[in-house]
């Protein structure tokens, strides 16, 4: 089984709910509770994007997942300056945001930031295990 799907997404209030429409697509190629954590990662690392990168309205955010032999995966790319990921994200319980990193690194099977001219942050999820 394979599906990708690609999409530019300008950086906004919305933008989450946007690239979670997206990948209604994949309701015949995953899971429901696959899907639903997939929704969540994109969510999760669209808003950090919006929140974290700095980008004009004119610079879109890159989503990508791609399900293909028994894997999801999922990419965001942006122009923002990038950082390096901590061993292990951890939240600060006091404040309502800064929790995005610590859920995908709870929900993801394995996820990471590379830096190629611009940014993106990755996520898989193995589809053949719970």
């Amino acid at each position: 089984m394979e599906a990708e799907v690609s999409r530019e997404i300008v950086p906004r209030r919305g933008a989450a709910a946007e690239a979670r429409r997206a990948l209604e697509g994949f309701k015949d190629h995953l899971p429901p509770e696959k899907l639903e954590d997939v929704r969540l990662l994109v969510s999760e690392l669209v808003t950090n994007s919006v929140i974290h990168a700095g980008l004009s309205p004119e610079e879109a955010i890159t989503v990508t997942v791609t399900i293909r032999g028994g894997l999801a995966r999922g990419e965001v790319r942006d122009r923002g300056p990038g950082f390096e990921p901590s061993q292990e994200p951890v939240p600060k319980p006091d404040l309502a945001g800064g929790w995005g990193l610590y859920i995908v690194d709870k929900v993801a099977d394995r996820w990471g930031v590379a830096h190629t001219g611009s940014k993106s942050v990755w996520f898989e999820i193995d589809l053949d295990n719970d």
